[in-house]
């Protein structure tokens, strides 16, 4: 016992992690959400429109660093038109 009722060993849920860092990682995935619109727990199979693609790329800060992709997001808002179609087979596609 430690003194709160618990066992020192068995603190969380069980898989090992404790109170604190379940706690951190809801919390990381919240911003996450909010950050990209994203939301792990939820699946959809409906394809974007192109009005939706574009629209989601006219939404893209200006001046912030490039996701994992590596684009910048100034290069898709300034060349959507000339690679609208390939930026939508590519959206489609993941």
């Amino acid at each position: 016992m430690n003194g709160h009722g618990d066992e020192e060993g068995n603190k969380g849920d069980g898989d090992g992690k404790g109170k604190t860092e379940d706690t951190r990682e809801s919390l990381d995935n919240e911003k996450e959400e909010e950050e990209y619109g994203t939301d792990r727990n939820m699946e959809t199979t409906d394809i974007p429109t192109k009005e939706e693609v574009k629209a989601a790329v006219d939404k893209l800060k200006n001046n912030k660093a490039p996701g994992p992709d590596g684009v910048p997001s100034e290069i898709l808002k300034k060349g959507y038109t000339n690679m609208e179609n390939r930026i939508y087979e590519l959206v489609v596609q993941i």
